[in-house]
């Protein structure tokens, strides 16, 4: 566990490790997986809270299979996201990604992971024992990163149903989406979630169909 304690000192400022230090952990890198799970969970959180370097260091010392179960991870995506949730960047982030997901894991810390893990967000959030909630959020994101068509953006009804879908992580999908190329104007789709999407009312209700006859219903939905 000293390893990752070591390398999350090593992003603070002014902090360097020395030479043998360096050497004496690589020579240790193969007791890292003796250590419980929970543990270098928070190690990990503790040091994505100081810098996203974090991922670097890991991958340097040949620890992000260890730690993550990944051969490489998106640091690009990583990058870019963090960007996008700097204060003032988006209207409303900064509320949304300060809530806690789980204990004392922010939405945004969640993200940033899903983002450098990618489609295997939701392996590495089991295998570091994650909340089942911060797991669908992963299994969510990429549920719906797949879903997504060309036109989904420009199309109101596909868009409102995407959105939808997405729940309550629709925001982290709307970032997630971007950062991945696969929608490029998210100024204007984000102000539309924000502004728009959270007070419309679903399309269709209970009550909408409380004056129908059952078995008509069941047809309809069937057709």
């Amino acid at each position: 566990l000293r390893i990752l304690r070591a390398l999350r000192f090593s992003l603070l400022p002014g902090f360097r490790l020395y030479k043998s230090c360096v050497q004496a952990m690589r020579a240790s890198t193969h007791l890292l997986p003796t250590v419980a799970v929970e543990r270098i969970r928070q190690e990990l959180l503790g040091a994505l809270r100081l810098s996203s370097r974090i991922f670097e260091l890991l991958s340097d010392f040949g620890l992000l299979e260890t730690v993550l179960g990944l051969e490489t991870g998106n640091l690009a995506a990583l990058l870019l996201g963090e960007d996008l949730l700097e204060p003032g960047r988006l209207s409303g982030s900064v509320e949304h990604f300060a809530q806690e997901i789980e204990g004392e894991v922010s939405r945004a810390e969640l993200l940033r992971l899903c983002l450098f893990c990618g489609e295997a967000a939701e392996d590495t959030l089991k295998r570091l024992k994650f909340s089942r909630r911060s797991q669908k959020l992963a299994a969510t994101l990429n549920r719906q990163l797949l879903a997504l068509e060309n036109d989904t953006a420009l199309d109101r009804l596909k868009r409102y149903r995407w959105l939808r879908d997405a729940g309550d992580c629709a925001p982290e999908l709307l970032i997630a989406a971007h950062v991945l190329g696969r929608l490029p104007e998210l100024d204007e789709i984000w102000s539309c979630y924000w502004n728009e999407f959270r007070v419309l009312r679903p399309l269709i209700t209970g009550a909408d169909l409380s004056g129908f006859d059952g078995p008509l219903v069941g047809r309809i939905l069937k057709e």
